[in-house]
């Protein structure tokens, strides 16, 4: 279950890291409005995603409690 999850939130998040500024830059060259301006919720989203990662962040934050 634990490698399920890794891999779906490790998966989330390099597509979002890798489309969502590709995005901006196509729109920039298209002349479309679109801005990296998240709201609240989102950005409150995007941190807990990334202190959640299996294996990542969340494994230095557990070794520097314990």
């Amino acid at each position: 279950m634990d490698l399920a999850i890794g891999v779906a939130v490790g998966s989330s998040m390099q597509i979002a890291l890798l489309l969502t500024p590709l995005m901006v830059l196509i729109g920039w060259i298209i002349g479309a409005d679109m801005t990296l301006f998240f709201n609240t919720f989102e950005t409150a989203i995007l941190f807990i995603t990334v202190l959640y990662n299996p294996g990542g962040f969340s494994l230095m934050i557990e070794l520097s409690i314990t």
